[in-house]
């Protein structure tokens, strides 16, 4: 956007998912680019843009933690997730999978109020596995002291695919971003960034996520649509 509004003058917000969308309808920030998941209640309150990721709800553990599936998952076992985000709702889908039986009472709940502070509480100890988004775990994983001591479980629990939010009152900036985000997979600047921050070396750590382009993603930047399922 930068290219094609040089005059807009910008500055950056920190927000995180406890306090991103009341940001949003305060004027505190003007649009949010983070992990936000595009889903029919959010759509109530704000607009969201094409999607420019696609991520899956996944489980990270302690290499030595003994659970392999939320199949092990009982009453006794404690579940680590960031309040205020889509992760609740998706293990509670996954748990009457395998459970049969109401996610009430199925696991004991260890909730944090950002990602770090979540994952924190993973390496403490103070739970079983941390669930949130793939991509979210994989660079907390590997910006962490000790990466080989967490493994993923084979689980995944839904889809979310991540949108840039605006206002509802602000549709002439929903339309703004949505053409630039659309440019951009048109002419091929899309899969270059995709390519240098997911596929090749990056810093701190100088390692690569090596994270495919996923197939949603990929069609989604040969037909960019910002429809999508609830």
């Amino acid at each position: 956007m930068k290219k094609q509004y040089p005059q807009a003058t910008y500055q950056f917000v920190e927000v995180n998912p406890s306090n991103r969308i009341d940001f949003l309808k305060l004027e505190k920030i003007d649009m949010e680019c983070g992990s936000t998941t595009n889903t029919a209640t959010r759509r109530n309150e704000v607009n969201f843009s094409t999607p420019f990721y696609y991520a899956s709800i996944v489980a990270l553990k302690l290499k030595s933690n003994p659970i392999t599936s939320i199949a092990d998952v009982d009453e006794n076992s404690k579940v680590i997730y960031t309040e205020k985000t889509t992760t609740e709702q998706a293990l509670a889908g996954a748990s009457r999978v395998f459970e049969n039986k109401s996610t009430r009472n199925v696991y004991q709940r260890v909730i944090g109020k950002t990602y770090d502070q979540s994952f924190d509480l993973l390496t403490s100890g103070a739970g079983d596995f941390f669930a949130a988004d793939d991509i979210l775990l994989f660079s907390l994983k590997e910006k962490s002291k000790n990466p080989e001591n967490y493994v993923f479980l084979k689980d995944k629990f839904s889809i979310e695919p991540y949108g840039i939010m605006t206002r509802k009152s602000d549709s002439w900036l929903t339309t703004i971003v949505d053409k630039t985000i659309i440019g951009m997979m048109r002419n091929g600047e899309f899969n270059e960034l995709y390519d240098k921050w997911f596929m090749k070396p990056i810093s701190p750590s100088n390692k690569a996520l090596n994270i495919p382009m996923s197939r949603l993603l990929k069609d989604n930047v040969r037909m960019p649509s910002n429809i999508v399922g609830n």
